[in-house]
C-alpha cells in the first residue's frame, strides 16, 4: 500500500520517540483502520435508521394500554420490541420445521413454496 516505507524494524532497544518512528506493527494496525473506515461510513445510515425505528416504537409503546388483563402488571414500553423479536422467532421456527417439510412433500419440491408464487404471496399477506 503507500505505507511501506515509513514501517521500520524497531530493534534497537533505546526508547525513540513515537513521532519520528514506527515499527512494521504499528504501520500495519493503522492501515487495517483506515481501510475499517468506509465500512463504518457506510453502516452509519444504517444505524441511525435502526435506531430511529426503535425510538419510534418504544415511543409508542408509551401510548398504548400495556396492562395485562386481570393483574395490575404494566409491560414496560422498552420491553415490547423483544416480543416482536420473540414472535419472529417463533414464526420463522414454524416455517422452517412445519411449512416448508410439509409444502415440500405436497409440492413435490425440495424447495417447497419458493417455486409457487401465488401460494407464496397467499400466506405472506395473511
Amino acid at each position: 500500500m503507500f505505507n511501506y516505507k515509513h514501517g521500520i524494524e524497531n530493534t534497537k532497544p533505546e526508547k525513540q520517540s513515537p513521532w519520528r518512528l514506527a515499527t512494521v506493527t504499528r504501520v500495519e494496525e493503522v492501515k487495517l483502520l483506515i481501510n475499517m473506515i468506509p465500512i463504518w461510513f457506510f453502516t452509519l445510515a444504517f444505524g441511525i435508521c435502526a435506531t430511529q425505528s426503535t425510538t419510534l416504537f418504544i415511543k409508542q409503546a408509551i401510548i398504548m394500554d400495556r396492562h395485562i388483563t386481570g393483574t395490575s402488571f404494566i409491560i414496560p414500553p422498552a420491553s415490547m420490541f423483544s416480543l416482536v423479536a420473540l414472535s419472529m422467532i417463533i414464526s420463522v421456527s414454524i416455517y422452517e420445521k412445519i411449512l416448508v417439510p410439509l409444502l415440500r412433500r405436497v409440492t413435490g419440491n425440495e424447495r417447497g413454496i419458493s417455486q409457487s408464487r401465488g401460494l407464496d404471496t397467499f400466506l405472506r399477506n395473511i
